[in-house]
């Protein structure tokens, strides 16, 4: 149940964050705040880190929610969630 409510909630944020991963962060902020997955300051890490490494920062704070929240199998879900509305779209 974790792992589809990780998916669709990155669905949701992939389907609506239009602008960039920039764009995606206020959705996952409150997507992630609000099911308990993480805390405001553990998010805040989390863009923290996503702001250093290299691609889009929405991709990469999904990845690091994803993981901290089901590990491995979580880092796969939320970023197929993530990019799942953009190729489909195009």
């Amino acid at each position: 149940m974790l792992l589809f409510c990780l998916f669709w909630n990155f669905i949701i944020i992939g389907s609506l964050s239009f602008g960039g991963g920039y764009a995606a962060l206020p959705l996952i902020d409150s997507r992630v705040t609000s099911q308990g997955w993480m805390t405001t300051e553990q998010l805040t890490d989390a863009i923290s880190i996503s702001g250093m490494l290299p691609g889009s920062i929405g991709m990469n704070a999904a990845i690091f929610v994803g993981y901290k929240t089901a590990g491995f199998v979580g880092i796969i879900v939320a970023t197929i969630g993530m990019i799942l509305p953009s190729f489909i779209i195009i």
